[in-house]
């Protein structure tokens, strides 16, 4: 896809912030939306609602540094930057905006059905069609200003080799999951208008953690091996608390995980998406 292509079909009002970067070619959009912010707090300025979306990125990365493939045309790399009031807001702020993408995704799809691996996954049955990164970048005032990174597979561009490839074959993209899948541009523009339509319910912790809950590919029962930085913690799944905390049932008791990564022998899901 050429850039002046998607740009055309990004054009229109009625979607996104006011605010909106679109780059042909760029490191990665969470970098970039954290250089606008830092402007505008050097300023002692409230940064703006702001959407930054690449038609390719060469430095996207994911959860611990991982580098996410982001090639051009190959799938949607954005970044939201929202203003969160207070501790609440912004622990919702990684369930809401997994929540409104999977249903976003889910409603292009012919299952109806895009489920969420714990913390923030967007699985197509046993693949991995993209994923979110959240950042907190300080405070202005009494508001946080928090980064939601996320990317989405598209179209597979060219084939990779290597590790890339053995991550890649774990993953999906739009294009092979629908017979007439919509333009790129199309496809970005209902992710951000499923994003926005959730955000709205900022500091709502039980709605947040109730539609993840049933957007979830986990169930009780299910043994669970979770990397909490340096350590593993094993157990069968209990559920979810009423913040969207993963609760496992341990051989030391009952473990509550606020943030990890779900390891699974097969390493399911990695790779696929970009920020």
């Amino acid at each position: 896809m050429d850039f002046a292509t998607f740009l055309t079909e990004l054009d229109g009002a009625g979607w996104g912030p006011e605010n909106r970067v679109v780059v042909e070619r760029i490191d990665s959009t969470n970098r970039l939306a954290r250089r606008v912010v830092t402007a505008y707090q050097r300023e002692e300025m409230t940064p703006p609602e702001l959407l930054v979306l690449a038609l390719e990125q060469v430095a996207g990365r994911g959860r611990h540094g991982r580098v996410w493939l982001s090639p051009a045309g190959g799938g949607v790399y954005a970044t939201r930057v929202v203003a969160v009031a207070g501790a609440a807001e912004l622990q919702t702020v990684p369930l809401l905006a997994a929540v409104g993408l999977a249903r976003a995704v889910g409603a292009l799809l012919p299952e109806g059905r895009c489920g969420l691996k714990w913390p923030n996954d967007l699985m197509v049955g046993k693949r991995k069609l993209g994923g979110v990164l959240v950042e907190s970048i300080g405070r202005t005032g009494n508001a946080s200003v928090a980064m939601i990174g996320f990317g989405v597979n598209y179209r597979p561009a060219a084939r990779p080799t290597g590790a890339d490839a053995a991550a890649l074959a774990r993953a999906t993209w739009l294009a092979n999951e629908l017979t007439d899948p919509p333009s790129l541009g199309e496809l970005a523009r209902v992710l951000v208008e499923g994003l926005d339509a959730e955000l709205r319910h900022l500091g709502d912790v039980s709605y947040a953690a109730e539609s993840f809950r049933a957007l979830s590919v986990h169930r009780p029962g299910e043994t669970i091996r979770c990397r909490v930085a340096s350590e593993l913690v094993a157990g069968e799944l209990v559920g979810f608390d009423e913040r969207g905390f993963l609760r496992l049932s341990t051989d030391a008791g009952e473990a509550l995980i606020s943030a990890g990564e779900i390891v699974e022998s097969d390493r399911l899901g990695e790779g696929g998406g970009g920020r």
